[in-house]
């Protein structure tokens, strides 16, 4: 639909087979099927300027949009229960903007965040949290290897292993497999790039193969062997 912005991001629910997508401070909604949808407000915001939409693949009902015009990184957590939605507005610690979020494919309440940290905001600022309650509550998972880069842009987490977290910066691909104790480069044979987009694909056979998919800003996409 041409009244829709490209720079929004669309969050398809499988469960109720609508698309979402964050727009002022509207939740427009259309039918994912429709050849010629109609975007209606399901929605509105306690805040204007949102961005980003990121949805749970558990049950369709857990929406996290990021806030543009916040000068803390804030998110709006919305929960649904039956058909109306309900919102909180978070406010996660340190300077910068929520850029990327990852909602948990496993457990109920849990995601992660990812801050763009402003070029002037010290270098001990943390970059990515975690939440398993919904977002009331964050824990900084930031090493000081990680908060180097300034930037995260996208998050994935390994199925089955929540402990393994791939992060995109604006230098290239972090990883911790330990749940964020430590971070280290995930980079080789790659150049250093700002990574945008990130997807973990499981080996559907389990015969030990994943791969790491990245789109980077001017050098293609890359995939590895994980």
């Amino acid at each position: 639909n041409n009244t829709m912005g490209s720079q929004y991001q669309f969050w398809y629910n499988k469960f109720d087979q609508k698309v979402y997508s964050a727009v002022s401070n509207q939740l427009l909604t259309a039918n994912a099927f429709d050849p010629n949808p109609t975007w209606v407000n399901s929605f509105t915001l306690p805040v204007n300027d949102v961005h980003l939409t990121y949805g749970s693949p558990l049950d369709g009902n857990t929406l996290y949009i990021t806030n543009d015009g916040a000068t803390k990184p804030t998110l709006i957590v919305l929960r649904r229960n039956g058909g109306s939605w309900t919102a909180a507005t978070v406010t996660l610690p340190g300077n910068g903007r929520v850029r990327a979020v990852y909602p948990s494919t496993e457990f109920f309440g849990e995601a992660w965040a990812g801050l763009y940290r402003p070029d002037d905001e010290p270098a001990n600022s943390p970059l990515v949290y975690h939440t398993v309650d919904y977002g009331q509550t964050w824990t900084d998972i930031t090493d000081a290897t990680l908060r180097g880069p300034g930037y995260v842009r996208t998050i994935v987490v390994k199925p089955l292993n929540a402990l393994e977290i791939y992060v995109g910066t604006r230098i290239g691909i972090f990883r911790t497999t330990n749940g964020g104790l430590n971070w280290s480069p995930y980079q080789t044979g790659m150049p250093l790039v700002t990574v945008g987009e990130l997807r973990y694909i499981m080996d559907p056979l389990h015969s030990g193969t994943d791969y790491l998919i990245a789109s980077t800003y001017g050098r293609g996409v890359w995939k590895r062997d994980v």
